[in-house]
């Protein structure tokens, strides 16, 4: 089995950057959102974690739930 078979593909997965890229918000509120499951946790490919682009991007059309994770 080749190393690249085991890591995510671009298309289907998002690094932070490009998640904190298409939210209105920022790191620290985006983590917090994370930790109180507002927001969808991601999936760990070694040291790396990727969030499904799927889910982002249902996330962006519904909009955020900024103000839960404020309180």
């Amino acid at each position: 089995m080749s190393e690249s078979s085991t890591l995510p593909s671009r298309d289907q997965w998002m690094r932070a950057v490009e998640v904190l890229a298409a939210l209105p918000i920022c790191k620290a509120t985006f983590y917090k959102g994370i930790k109180r499951g507002v927001y969808p946790a991601p999936t760990k490919f070694g040291k790396l974690s990727r969030w499904r682009k799927a889910d982002i991007q249902r996330l962006v059309e519904h909009g955020t739930a900024d103000k839960a994770v404020a309180a």
